[in-house]
């Protein structure tokens, strides 16, 4: 099934604003970037679009990307640099293993799985690195 044919208006524009975004954006920059009348219309769009698996929120930054449409109903982490605000989507089948394993031991079924690390990315280490040298 195409997540994307019943899609309203407003979710499909919510949706190609995260797609061009270069990093992840809050419900009041959508609101700005979208120009929807009010926050409501944007969190109800949101909220779809996570359902969906078409979108992610990060918890820890109170902000929104696109997941890759491979990757929508998988369990993802995001390394996230506190530097500079670059983010990676991990996503790995050995990961839904281990989280499917480990709710398994504990009788508990999840629906959902957004695991976000906080740290330095490569580009930031070696620019420090460099200014060391």
């Amino acid at each position: 099934m195409n997540r994307h044919a019943k899609l309203t208006g407003n979710q499909r524009r919510i949706l190609q604003a995260l797609s061009r975004a270069d990093s992840p954006l809050g419900a009041y920059a959508l609101l700005e970037r979208v120009g929807l009348s009010g926050p409501a219309q944007v969190y109800r769009a949101l909220d779809k679009l996570m359902a969906l698996g078409l979108v992610r929120r990060l918890e820890s930054l109170n902000a929104y990307v696109r997941s890759s449409e491979r990757d929508a109903s998988r369990p993802t982490a995001f390394a996230i640099c506190d530097q500079c605000g670059h983010i990676d989507q991990l996503v790995d089948g050995s990961l839904a293993q281990c989280l499917q394993r480990l709710a398994n031991g504990r009788a508990f079924e999840f629906r959902r799985a957004v695991i976000e690390v906080h740290g330095k990315c490569s580009a930031c280490c070696a620019s420090e690195q460099a200014g060391h040298d």
